[in-house]
């Protein structure tokens, strides 16, 4: 299949810019570069010693300030307020920064055959795609000039994922009516409409010679890939009807107590999540109130009730956040029987909650001990594994152990990659290297001597805890805001910044007076 570019860029006038974009990338995926577009379309061309007999726009090659006008779209770092440092095909960028880019407006047809140019315009492409790179393509309009469109184009790259955003309020058009501040042009030179240009006024009429020329600037802005990610926290309490705050990570309760859960969500990158799901496992011997779970957000600020699926393995999907956003998912429960517990001594019922998005599952836990009494028989019980991190592979761990009337003596502890430490309670904490990166699930076992017996292996749900190498433990710390303080999950809004461009003004000064001096010695070739 053949394609005709200058049929592709017809298409553009017309179609709306998204439609415009599909072609980019349809014609990208077949192996036009974005490069092949540069300028268009092709045209006869003139100099200043001969200039046209009819109305065409940026044709001359010779131009003595601009050079070959047909690359009459050129970028360069918005900061850059000094005369020159523009470029007219690839330019690197910096996400963050601001742009100027600017398009060359010249009626070529010779002075004396007073042929003007009805409904002048000038237009962009600024595309919103992320990449490594990106294509501004710039038009210049016209009812009554052969041909009615030329166009030209500059490429921004750069090692990193980014998009561009227009400046809202930016755009000026400087010609030798208004040299220093230029007329404002409106935000539709970024849209199909395109904004009118002229000589005295904006009316679209451009008579033809270097005098009537002008240049169209607007910015910008490098934007960085969005960031995508969110925490999850989870906390206990002592159930006390009326009762705001006080979550703890851990608590201490007796067997038939009413306890709290609370977990938190909250979007923590600059990307809408949609469908957040949350679940909660609860430890054995805790039961879960029926009819009990409620939702908390900016849009439910009281809460609402929501289903008991919060407790099994589906889960109970919550809804979509912008960032910055969060939601709190509170339930009750109740510590069962004294029989039931485990062990004698303390007993860790370690409760855990996830959160699910399109960007992964987190997690985080909350901790209730409970104490079983043994008509003072010898107890024992591995009540926790916890964890430092040293680096990104290498942590440190330590364990918690309780002894009535037992005495403990080793410690072995997997960690979960085919390797193993065993060591006495007193020369802990251990240190241990991962080999690469990767989700590792660590437990510890721990003997005890009861009653001149040794007594192996024993371990908890508190004495394994799950570390991720690529990003951070599982087995976290940190406050959460109560539910009545939670950030508002509207749209995210966007805020363009508006700059003035009136550094330009020297640099445009300067080659406004170049230009009439030449004007004035090439005034007889016009």
């Amino acid at each position: 299949m053949k394609i005709n570019i200058d049929q592709i860029r017809n298409i553009s006038k017309y179609a709306p810019h998204r439609v415009y974009a599909i072609l980019l990338i349809s014609i990208g995926v077949i192996g036009l570069g974005l490069a092949s577009f540069a300028y268009g379309p092709g045209r006869a061309t003139y100099t200043i010693e001969d200039p046209a007999d009819h109305i065409t726009f940026n044709s001359i090659t010779n131009n003595p300030n601009y050079g070959d006008e047909r690359n009459f779209v050129l970028i360069k770092d918005a900061a850059n307020t000094a005369a020159g440092g523009w470029s007219h095909t690839d330019i690197n960028v910096t996400p963050g920064k601001e742009y100027l880019v600017r398009m060359y407006v010249h009626n070529n047809a010779a002075e004396d055959l007073n042929k003007v140019s009805t409904n002048t315009r000038v237009m962009a492409n600024v595309p919103t795609t992320t990449g490594n790179q990106a294509q501004i393509d710039g038009f210049v309009t016209s009812d009554n000039a052969s041909p009615k469109q030329v166009w030209d184009d500059v490429v921004l790259k750069s090692d990193k994922r980014f998009n561009i955003a227009y400046v809202a309020g930016s755009s000026r058009y400087y010609n030798n009516v208004n040299p220093s501040t230029g007329f404002a042009l409106p935000d539709s030179i970024v849209t199909n409409a395109g904004a009118l240009v002229g000589y005295q006024t904006m009316d679209g009429n451009v008579p033809g010679c270097f005098k009537y020329s002008g240049i169209a600037t607007f910015r910008v802005k490098v934007q960085g890939e969005t960031s995508a990610d969110f925490t999850v926290a989870k906390q206990v309490r002592k159930h006390i009807e009326g009762q705001t705050g006080n979550w703890q990570k851990n608590i201490t309760a007796e067997p038939g107590d009413k306890i709290d859960y609370i977990v938190e969500y909250k979007n923590t990158g600059q990307t809408q999540q949609d469908n957040v799901a949350v679940k909660d496992s609860l430890p054995e011997n805790v039961s879960y109130a029926a009819g009990s779970s409620t939702l908390t957000n900016s849009v439910t600020p009281n809460g609402i009730k929501v289903s008991d699926n919060v407790v099994t393995p589906s889960g109970i999907n919550i809804g979509s956040y912008s960032g910055g956003a969060n939601a709190f998912v509170y339930f009750e429960s109740t510590i069962g029987a004294e029989k039931n517990l485990a062990q004698c001594g303390n007993n860790v019922l370690r409760n855990t909650a996830s959160v699910t998005t399109d960007y992964g599952t987190k997690q985080d836990t909350a901790d209730v001990t409970v104490k079983k009494d043994c008509d003072d028989k010898p107890s024992y019980s591995c009540d926790a594994l916890k964890l430092s991190k040293i680096s990104q592979l290498q942590y440190s761990f330590d364990v918690n152990v309780s002894a009535n009337k037992a005495t403990p003596k080793e410690v072995t502890i997997d960690f979960g990659d085919g390797q193993t430490a065993i060591r006495s309670i007193e020369s802990l904490p251990v240190k241990h290297a991962y080999a690469k990166a990767g989700e590792y699930t660590v437990t510890a076992k721990v003997s005890f001597e009861v009653d001149g017996k040794t007594v192996k292996d024993i371990t908890s749900d508190a004495c394994k805890v799950i570390v991720n190498t690529e990003t951070t433990p599982t087995s976290t710390s940190g406050s959460v805001t109560t539910p009545g303080s939670i950030a508002s999950t509207g749209p995210v809004e966007v805020i363009g910044g508006i700059a003035g461009v009136s550094a330009l003004g020297i640099g445009i000064q300067q080659w406004f007076a170049s230009r009439r001096a030449v004007a004035e010695a090439l005034h007889h070739h016009e």
